[in-house]
């Protein structure tokens, strides 16, 4: 009787010592992982800011606009002509679109989502 106890006693002590080993590689894990998105968390937010100047400087080109938007792209450590570029550069001007060119993106966008809807509106009805 003392032997059962004393090997369920090891049994006990060992499945607890594997827990306890788990629990730690799992902490461990959960801390990389933590880490990971606060790193990633911090990219997304210079990124936000290199796009909000960009965008600012595409609604109004100015040599102001540039040079900030240049500032808060810098950060993102992006290679990017406009990185290099001066307000009367041709990469410049080409890589701010026109008010046509929004317009027709803007157009295709819609369309795309209107063709996307009724492809679904189809299937749906074909499910039925």
């Amino acid at each position: 009787m003392n032997e059962i106890s004393l090997t369920a006693f090891d049994l006990e002590g060992a499945l607890h010592a594997v827990q306890d080993q788990r629990v730690k590689l799992l902490d461990q894990q959960l801390s990389s992982q933590v880490a990971d998105v606060q790193k990633r968390n911090a990219r997304v937010v210079t990124l936000n800011a290199a796009i909000t100047a960009l965008n600012a400087y595409v609604a109004g080109p100015t040599d102001e606009s540039l040079a900030t938007a240049i500032a808060a792209a810098r950060p993102a450590e992006e290679s990017h002509v406009l990185l290099s570029a001066t307000s009367d550069s041709t990469e410049v001007r080409t890589a701010a679109p026109t008010s046509s060119q929004r317009a027709h993106r803007t157009r295709r966008r819609h369309e795309r989502s209107a063709d996307g809807r009724a492809a679904t509106g189809r299937l749906d009805r074909q499910a039925q």
